[in-house]
């Protein structure tokens, strides 16, 4: 069974209103979405993170569509505390997931995304920056699911809130598609962020897209299992390091992390490197803070206090 999950428990500050029920050539945006889903999924899913929400899109309920609450955990804000929740209710191998503004997204780039999700832990447009686009996906229901607890454990403890990108870090597999391969137009991949934006619109689906815009030279399955246990290591030592309060381990974190993002550099892979590379540094940053905290104990025991100025 082929699931969908709809993200629309997001706040729309850019856009400043529900988006999700912002009128586009006669029909709200997410009943777009949802019409679109419902070409080529079994169960579509519209993750929430309110009851009102589920009063505001209840026209949407059908005999394949539900509705889901964000899950109360606090420790992943943002899409992806919409994914996780989803995986935890949804049946089924694969499932993708998108956004509700996404008018121009179409039944036959979902299918290929789909195809293209067999036998890897997710598959995923790549632009010829490569940027991907995580939140226009297919991924494996299991291998989200084994990393779920795993997030938590690593939230709660450093108080970080893992991003959706850090779903890919972790997989040790994964299908990467050119975004024109998925769509020639270009249409799936039009969000509409702002009501300018909106008003603005004049594309039917059916133009041929920018010539400026360029693929990335084709599609590839990436085996990233070398950089998933680089990243998987940087994460356990982050928790120790948190729990030990030991700048060291924060050291050794951000070396793992180093690790990761060199295997993405040569792989081509710079969004992902960009990533793991913020990781480092905010590592080498505790550590940093960790230094000065010891150096301000080491003057309050020896009886050295700070001049007042």
């Amino acid at each position: 069974m082929k699931a969908g999950i709809i993200l629309a428990g997001g706040k729309a500050e850019r856009f400043g209103s529900d988006k999700a029920l912002a009128k586009l050539n006669g029909e709200v945006l997410i009943k777009h979405v949802h019409s679109a889903l419902k070409e080529s999924v079994d169960r579509v899913f519209i993750c929430v993170d309110s009851e009102e929400k589920i009063r505001k899109y209840r026209f949407l309920k059908d005999d394949i569509t539900e509705f889901i609450v964000d899950m109360a955990e606090d420790f992943s804000k943002g899409p992806l505390r919409g994914i996780l929740t989803g995986v935890r209710n949804i049946e089924g191998e694969y499932f993708l997931v998108t956004s509700t503004d996404v008018p121009f997204i179409k039944p036959e780039a979902i299918d290929i995304l789909f195809e293209k999700a067999q036998n890897v832990e997710a598959a995923l447009p790549v632009w010829s920056t490569s940027i991907m686009e995580p939140l226009f996906a297919v991924y494996s229901q299991k291998a989200v699911e084994r990393i779920s607890d795993y997030m938590h454990r690593y939230s709660t403890t450093t108080g970080k809130n893992p991003w959706a990108i850090d779903l890919i870090r972790s997989f040790d597999k994964i299908s990467l598609i050119e975004v024109r391969n998925i769509d020639s137009t270009l249409g799936s991949f039009i969000n509409i962020n702002t009501k300018d934006m909106l008003e603005s619109l004049n594309y039917t689906g059916a133009e041929e897209a920018n010539k400026q815009v360029k693929g990335n030279g084709g599609n590839r399955i990436l085996v990233n299992k070398p950089a998933s246990n680089f990243f998987r290591k940087g994460i356990e030592y982050e928790i120790r390091a948190c729990i030990d309060s030991d700048k060291s381990l924060y050291n050794a974190a951000a070396r793992y992390f180093r690790k990761e993002a060199d295997f993405y550099y040569r792989n081509d892979i710079l969004f992902l490197a960009a990533r793991a590379r913020m990781s480092e540094y905010q590592c080498y940053e505790r550590a940093a803070q960790l230094s000065k905290n010891e150096y301000s104990s080491l003057f309050q025991r020896i009886g050295i206090r700070k001049k007042k100025t």
